[in-house]
């Protein structure tokens, strides 16, 4: 495995948790391979037969992990048997897109730099969205993912960025993620992951920080399946209680910022759905008075004044808009969310009503 000669002489690893992936794991590797430098495979109880014997074709480092519900506990047995500098993380649902994989290189010449942020495109009922996610970082010893569900290294990440004055960015690099055509495997998926959820929302051990986002997680699910209206106001209802309780969570715990914004987002998109107008632009005011500088918040606000009609104030929004971009001024994790914005920026000078 290597790769071709550059400046930066930094290794990457693959690393990937498996089970029962016999079908897609080629695929995920044969992705990446002339890339990296290393591959750690950690297998969670596949009884397929086959997912380990594929993977050591490529000289893959195997360990295997008795499953226990925690999908943050796997993923740091890879990341406690990486040899390289750089880990890249992949599902073995995933590929590494190949008309932006030749950047993955150039991503880790980043020398304050900690983790990057690669896209993750999604297919989810025929609607297109991906979102980014910090998949590639460095190789250190206070990153490690942490969540029993809904796992993440943000927390690690939280700390290197206050503590160590360490940067985050998001790279021009996009993951495929291929989500299965089988109903009944994609509702078994998500009954596991939200009864998971629930059970780690009602732990002793999870912080109020941590059930925000496990409940941002179940809002979204049950938001893209269009479950029981009541069920998710329920879920809305739980996490504003939780937001209003800790008011300065919202704004001192960086990378996490998105989840606040996210479950406003969530909040109106849902009233909208109900064409209840006034409630979402009530809820996007008071968002955008804790994020003024949100760009997503505020062209909610917008499509809610062009929607009544009111010409003047969508025009001032927008022209807003348009201001923090040209200041680069807008919120600074902005981009770590999901693709609703960058489609928009291309196209904000063309919004003006007429």
């Amino acid at each position: 495995m290597a790769f071709t000669e550059q400046e930066n002489n930094d290794t990457i690893a693959l690393c990937m948790i498996v089970k029962n992936e016999s079908k897609n794991i080629l695929r995920t590797i044969e992705s990446v391979i002339s890339l990296v430098d290393e591959l750690v495979v950690v297998e969670t109880g596949s009884n397929d037969g086959e997912s380990l014997e594929l993977t050591k074709k490529y000289g893959a480092k195997v360990f295997k992990y008795d499953w226990d519900n925690n999908f943050s506990a796997a993923r740091n047995v890879a990341l406690e048997h990486v040899k390289s500098d750089w880990i890249l993380f992949l599902d073995a649902d995933e590929e590494m897109d190949p008309n932006t994989k030749a950047n993955l290189h150039d991503a880790i010449n980043f020398e304050q730099g900690v983790a990057n942020f690669l896209y993750v495109v999604d297919n989810f009922g025929g609607i297109k969205c991906q979102n980014a996610q910090p998949r590639l970082f460095r190789n250190h010893k206070n990153v490690r993912y942490t969540k029993p569900v809904a796992e993440n290294i943000y927390d690690s990440l939280n700390d290197l960025i206050t503590n160590q004055n360490r940067l985050v960015r998001v790279y021009p690099i996009n993951i495929n993620h291929f989500s299965s055509e089988d109903n009944d495997e994609v509702m078994q998926k998500f009954t596991r992951n939200s009864e998971l959820l629930n059970e780690a929302l009602l732990s002793e051990k999870s912080s109020d920080q941590d059930k925000i986002h496990y409940l941002m997680m179940l809002i979204n699910y049950f938001h893209k399946l269009n479950s029981s209206h009541e069920y998710v106001i329920t879920l809305i209802n739980q996490a504003f209680d939780l937001m209003n309780k800790n008011p300065d969570l919202q704004t001192k715990r960086m990378i996490y910022e998105t989840d606040y914004i996210h479950i406003n987002l969530y909040v109106i998109d849902f009233l909208l759905k109900l064409k209840k107008l006034d409630s979402a632009k009530q809820i996007v005011i008071e968002a955008i008075n804790i994020y003024p500088n949100s760009l997503n918040l505020l062209l909610y606000l917008f499509s809610i004044e062009t929607a009544q009609g009111n010409k003047e104030q969508a025009n001032t929004i927008i022209r807003h808009c348009k201001k923090l971009i040209d200041d680069n001024s807008y919120y600074k994790y902005e981009q770590l969310m999901f693709d609703y914005i960058k489609n928009n920026i291309e196209n904000i000078n063309n919004q003006l009503i007429n």
